[in-house]
């Protein structure tokens, strides 16, 4: 992740080619898969973020399924703006969480949830940019609070710029 941050990018490759080896056997193409289209994510290659995570076989770890949704929701967003599909694919996940909810703790479940409650607010066609900014501030659990932020204020300019 930090790798990703920072952009070290033939770094994070050398490194991770070195490694792979060292994964469970069979976690190995998983992981591969998520890291691949974590990559894509950062470099912000968004087709390829869902090409590499449909080729994720069944995962057994519920909190690795909740980081692969949410990857794909943020995905969905970053390639298809404010429309249904995106709205129908943060639905599916809100399904899965509720149905698995036993299996999280109670801050992960809250911050994964008020991921998508936001997600679904921002692809909304009235929108109240401020409060829906304030509301994420305030959230107490949520994870990827900078992401949305970061769509808050590209929705701004939008909203600014004729």
């Amino acid at each position: 992740i930090v790798a990703c941050l920072v952009e070290e990018w033939e770094w994070l490759n050398n490194f991770l080619k070195h490694n792979k080896k060292h994964l469970l056997p069979h976690e190995r193409d998983n992981v591969w898969h998520f890291v691949e289209a974590y990559i894509a994510f950062a470099q912000k290659r968004f087709d390829d973020v869902i090409g590499s995570l449909s080729n994720v076989d069944d995962i057994s770890d519920p909190s690795m399924v909740l980081r692969f949704k949410a990857l794909q929701l943020r995905a969905y967003y970053e390639q298809h703006g404010r429309n249904d599909l995106v709205y129908d694919y943060a639905k599916s996940f809100e399904l899965f969480l509720k149905r698995h909810k036993k299996k999280f703790n109670e801050n992960t479940f809250a911050a994964y949830s008020n991921l998508i409650v936001f997600v679904r607010k921002l692809i909304r066609k009235k929108l109240n940019i401020q409060l829906l900014k304030d509301e994420i501030i305030a959230c107490q659990a949520l994870f990827f609070r900078g992401w949305l932020l970061g769509k808050i204020e590209l929705i701004e300019k939008n909203i600014q710029s004729p």
